[in-house]
């Protein structure tokens, strides 16, 4: 096999394990999911996050990195809501287009089962059921 055809499959390999990777970090984000507030701490200029936010369960303070589509709207000391895996409050994913009204100050001690805003957790519900679940991720394992 010449060096090419090796290099090529080694990177359609690498974006297929990626590609599960991904697929199990949603299932397992939304299996056991809940709900928190959010705060955009600072930028970042990475090319894997473009912002570092923090939240809070049963008062542990978790810091975590993310990335926006939206750059208008990750501004420092932002707050959105916060999906994360009860199980493992570290796996989490920030909704910028989320924000948080003045009128929640403070989440739950151990977050919400479900958003508290009905149109925002139908977002939540929608992303999830369009990433996980279409033709394409379907060919994906785990299935």
């Amino acid at each position: 096999m010449s060096r090419d055809k090796f290099l090529i499959s080694v990177i359609i390999a690498f974006a297929f394990c990626l590609l599960i990777l991904s697929k199990s970090r949603n299932k397992n984000l939304i299996k056991d999911d809940c709900y928190t507030i959010g705060v955009i701490i600072r930028k970042t200029h990475s090319k894997v996050s473009d912002m570092e936010y923090v939240y809070f369960i049963k008062g542990n303070k978790i810091k975590q990195t993310g990335y926006s589509k939206d750059k208008k709207k990750r501004k420092v000391g932002s707050r959105f809501f916060v999906i994360f895996n009860k199980n493992r409050p570290k796996s989490s994913e920030l909704f910028v287009n989320l924000p948080v009204p003045d009128s929640i100050q403070k989440a739950p001690y151990g977050g919400w089962d479900k958003i508290p805003i009905p149109e925002y957790q139908k977002y939540v519900d929608d992303y999830f059921e369009k990433i996980t679940n279409n033709w394409f991720t379907r060919m994906i394992p785990p299935w």
